[in-house]
């Protein structure tokens, strides 16, 4: 026979604390991964205005900054067109 016991309202305060901290918890894992993300992103931004500013060979820019993209993009190739306006 199971025996059945009621819910007190300390039980359920710190039934409500308990759940409050864990969606803190929660958001601050979120918030940490977006934070996490942007660096990186921003850090790959750095790195492609070092490589664009390294060189004033144009085919020498192209490919790093190809390269860097098909890091970034995970991609088996990346290809990047140049258009001569004329």
């Amino acid at each position: 026979m199971t025996k059945h016991t009621r819910i007190t309202g300390t039980d359920l305060e710190l039934l409500e604390m308990l759940a409050y901290q864990v969606a803190t918890a929660l958001d601050n894992a979120e918030l940490l991964s977006a934070l996490e993300q942007y660096a990186s992103e921003q850090a790959q931004l750095v790195q492609l205005s070092r490589i664009s500013t390294s060189s004033l060979e144009l085919e020498t820019v192209v490919e790093s900054v190809t390269d860097m993209l098909q890091q970034i993009m995970e991609a088996d190739c990346v290809y990047i067109g140049l258009f001569a306006a004329g």
